[in-house]
């Protein structure tokens, strides 16, 4: 486990050792983790550090100016831009967002145009059935895979142009990591349209699934050596989703009750979370494939240390998923899941809906 004091000391290290700004783009920055994420940052910065650009893809105008405010509080030199995204379940409004952070960046910085880190929090806890948004995706599965996935797809141009770059972009995936046993899992109906398949924990699973074959092949192949890839259970942290009005009436209860328990004695607070969030995209332990010394990083979901592609606790320490891909990659699965959500992402780019 690495110390909330060591994950602090690294954060430091880290922006302290920079020689250019660092430049990050946090979906889901205002509330909850994503918040509390980048307010780490700034405090980690401070007024003394190398700069610090900051993309707030938000809906909410107001919450995002507030949170600037916030931001230039602890951190006077940061460059803190909040960009309008009216939907972040919806693959072209993540898209136009994107569009708008390519354009920005490299307005600012010309050829040297780069993106150190994106770090997507955006999600929603629906114990319900299947949600489709106007593209034909499941609400949950959208934001919590799909439009990461696009998130990623639409900020490639400001990836490192060569694997020998000497600072590959970190991306954090904040959600579930690990949680593969949580629900069951089916291989020929990613899209869990079938009946009786849908439920919040085969949901999950589905996504952890996914995320872990997809970030392998990104960080592996599409990206080797250009991006590393950090899948992350937060653990329990309490934000305002778990007081959201949209819970059902047995979660308010059973809330009510064990709130108190959480707090002491289980949750993560939002600010140690925002520190460790920081830690694991900014350490050298998750690094991209190539960029490692055999003994400094962690091992990555294939088992392999520095494999790029990792699936990490909020302490730091990485989860043994190995096990649970060794049949599915023998049967070739990974590039199918790969087809799937290329022709997700092709589909609902090209303005049809997605109907399989």
């Amino acid at each position: 486990m690495v110390s909330l004091s060591s994950a602090i000391s690294s954060n430091k290290a880290s922006l302290a050792s920079r020689t250019r700004p660092l430049i990050v783009v946090i979906a889901g920055a205002t509330s909850g983790i994503g918040r509390a994420t980048l307010l780490s940052l700034c405090r980690t910065h401070g007024s003394t550090g190398p700069g610090l650009r900051a993309y707030i893809p938000a809906r909410s105008k107001a919450k995002a100016d507030a949170l600037i405010k916030e931001c230039r509080a602890s951190c006077p030199q940061g460059d803190f831009r909040s960009v309008e995204v009216k939907d972040l379940s919806l693959l072209r409004d993540v898209d136009a967002a994107c569009q708008t952070i390519v354009r920005s960046e490299r307005e600012l910085a010309g050829e040297e145009a780069k993106l150190d880190a994106l770090i997507m929090t955006q999600g929603a806890v629906d114990f319900g059935g299947r949600k489709e948004t106007s593209e034909g995706l499941d609400t949950s599965q959208s934001l919590l895979l799909l439009s990461r996935l696009r998130f990623i797809d639409s900020l490639s141009s400001l990836f490192p142009a060569a694997a020998s770059a000497s600072t590959p972009t970190r991306i954090i995936s904040v959600y579930a990591a690990g949680y593969e046993s949580s629900g069951t899992f089916f291989p020929q109906d990613l899209s869990l349209r079938q009946p009786g398949h849908y439920s919040f924990a085969n949901c999950r699973a589905s996504v952890v699934f996914m995320k872990t074959l997809i970030f392998e092949h990104l960080a592996q192949k599409q990206y080797e050596g250009r991006v590393s890839c950090v899948h992350v259970d937060p653990g329990i942290v309490i934000t305002p989703s778990y007081t959201s009005n949209t819970n059902p009436w047995w979660f308010k209860i059973a809330y009510f009750f064990a709130a108190p328990i959480l707090k002491i004695f289980l949750a993560t607070s939002e600010e140690e979370i925002g520190h460790r969030i920081v830690f694991l995209a900014t350490s050298g332990r998750y690094a991209a494939k190539g960029h490692t010394n055999e003994g400094e990083v962690a091992k990555g979901t294939d088992g392999a240390r520095g494999s790029g592609a990792y699936a990490a606790r909020n302490n730091g320490e990485v989860f043994d998923v190995k096990r649970h891909y060794e049949k599915l990659k023998w049967e070739g699965f990974g590039d199918k899941v790969v087809e799937y959500t290329d022709k997700v992402l092709r589909e609902i780019g090209d303005g049809r809906k997605f109907t399989e």
